[in-house]
């Protein structure tokens, strides 16, 4: 002892500062060297005890737990039913665990055990082709995966990383090449009134770019029946996309904890591609889904979804990289619906832009079934190339004044004025409907010659166009230019202006074609 004090060191102090049992199982188990066996091993010749705790209260999709005391943060507990649970707080005397289940699959007063483990998300070219859940397992029926790495959940608030160029994503769907275009590294919104159609719009242009060696795609559906999962993955197998694609299911019983983290999955493995220089395209179905669960954690729950990602947080996931860092890219479509949270204002704030779909034309079965009144309300996309902004600033002003005509027309008609009977008021409201079916056509033909064709449609030429020939509209002009201006039907470089005179040709050559086409008949 007085040794000791000669040296000037208590024997408090040395006590104090002695190993303790748990700070050493706690390095075994961080550390990603040790093996399992050898971890059992040392802790054999440690005699280091297992750590067991016990529920102490549970609210919601939460548990409260004591006894745990050198856990960590994101590390995995197991409680005695077999669930999983996460740890999402540490306070002095107990821990904060989301429960990866439905709620009441875990009770007051069970063992809860540690697995040293933290929630790792496999990521890779062996997720594809795979249907997995929020846990990173296989729920398929194909076996384990292959040929992945672990990348640990993301606690973090990711910083966002401003985008390098803007390289349009062509998907042949003229709401978006024309009025609302794609970029790699964007953020983009389809909010619609019914579940299906926001799936089956995002789904066509997972298909458009089938055909893009290094796309990549990550589905993730939140809340959806298990009928609405298989009728996903059987269209995915039918456009032949499935072996580049990942599917990650929280479906309507995987319980709030797991429907909110989904998101935060999705977006470590769409990073994956993203920073090995490939391109990415992910759907998150739906956000409206993913923000009950939100309110629902908010609301009756120990665990506040403030601990993990928000919502921006998300979105900052999503850029396209400069070439000094291999050029790969992310791009987000964020489906919701208009008349539920979170609010088509919210998602707003942090979308590049966004498509409304009809609930009127979704019910014709019309896809995109996007309507007139909400494309002449909008203002033009900052993405819009050179070639298409030329076109678009002509037509977005007929459309505009089209869609005023029509308004005014059914106001006067709801209120008993006879307007309607005047024929140019009948054209008008015909020519609303027509260029609405050409609108959300589908089209496989060059872009430029779409272009002209809605070009030469806003001289109303559709109003001598009988609504069956809608369909063959765009074939019929691309052939009168092939005949008449060749020239024009040659691959155009979107990223440069057209001069003025191409414009007073075609002026010339929708005459031509009203002629040929409209007055012969």
């Amino acid at each position: 002892m007085r040794r000791w004090r000669r040296l000037g060191v208590s024997v408090s102090a040395i006590w104090n500062n002695r190993p303790r049992h748990f700070n050493i199982f706690a390095n075994i188990n961080e550390n990603p060297d040790v093996t399992e066996e050898k971890r059992t091993k040392l802790k054999t010749q440690l005699d280091i005890p297992e750590r067991v705790g016990f529920v102490r209260d549970i609210k919601g999709c939460a548990a409260r737990v004591e006894g745990l005391d050198h856990v960590q943060k994101g590390e995995l507990l197991e409680f005695d039913q077999g669930i999983q649970g996460l740890v999402v707080d540490i306070r002095k005397n107990d821990v904060t665990a989301a429960i990866l289940g439905e709620e009441g699959s875990v009770g007051k007063g069970g063992e809860v055990s540690p697995t040293g483990k933290s929630l790792s998300i496999p990521v890779g070219s062996g997720v594809l082709g795979r249907v997995l859940d929020v846990t990173g397992k296989p729920i398929d029926g194909l076996g384990n995966l292959k040929d992945v790495m672990m990348r640990d959940f993301e606690w973090s608030k990711v910083q966002p990383y401003p985008s390098s160029s803007i390289e349009p994503i062509f998907t042949n769907i003229k709401v978006f090449d024309v009025f609302r275009p794609l970029v790699k590294g964007g953020k983009f919104g389809i909010f619609g009134f019914l579940d299906y159609p926001n799936t089956k719009l995002a789904l066509r242009v997972v298909e458009s770019q089938r055909a893009n060696e290094d796309m990549y795609f990550v589905y993730i559906g939140v809340g959806k029946s298990r009928l609405a999962e298989e009728k996903i993955l059987a269209q995915l197998e039918e456009m032949e996309i499935m072996n580049k694609t990942t599917v990650v299911f929280a479906g309507d019983g995987a319980g709030a904890v797991l429907q909110y983290f989904a998101p935060v999955v999705g977006c470590l493995i769409s990073d994956f591609f993203r920073d090995n220089g490939m391109d990415a395209l992910v759907i998150f179905d739906d956000f409206a889904k993913h923000s009950q669960a939100q309110n629902y954690l908010n609301e009756s729950s120990m665990f506040r979804p403030s601990m993990v990602q928000t919502l921006a947080d998300i979105g900052n996931h999503f850029c396209a990289l400069p070439p000094s860092m291999g050029a790969g890219s992310s791009t987000a479509l964020m489906l919701g619906a208009r008349n539920e949270e979170p609010s088509v204002e919210e998602l707003n704030s942090f979308l590049d832009s966004s498509v409304y779909i009809d609930e009127k034309l979704a019910a014709k079965n019309m896809v995109p079934g996007v309507a007139l009144r909400d494309i002449a309300k909008s203002t033009p996309s900052p993405f819009q190339l050179p070639m298409v902004r030329e076109f678009f600033t002509r037509i977005f002003a007929v459309l505009r004044n089209t869609h005023s005509l029509a308004e005014r027309a059914k106001v006067a008609d709801s209120l008993g004025i006879d307007l309607i009977e005047e024929e140019s008021v009948e054209d008008e409201l015909e020519f609303v409907d027509k260029i609405q079916t050409l609108i959300n056509k589908r089209s496989d033909l060059p872009l430029q010659i779409q272009l002209i064709a809605l070009y030469f449609a806003s001289k109303s030429l559709l109003i001598g166009v009988e609504e069956n020939d809608i369909h063959s509209y765009e074939q019929s002009v691309a052939d009168f230019i092939e005949r008449r201006r060749p020239e024009l039907t040659r691959p155009w470089k979107p990223d440069r202006e057209i001069p003025g005179f191409i414009f007073d040709d075609l002026d010339l050559l929708a005459q031509e074609y009203f002629k040929e086409h409209v007055l012969s008949h």
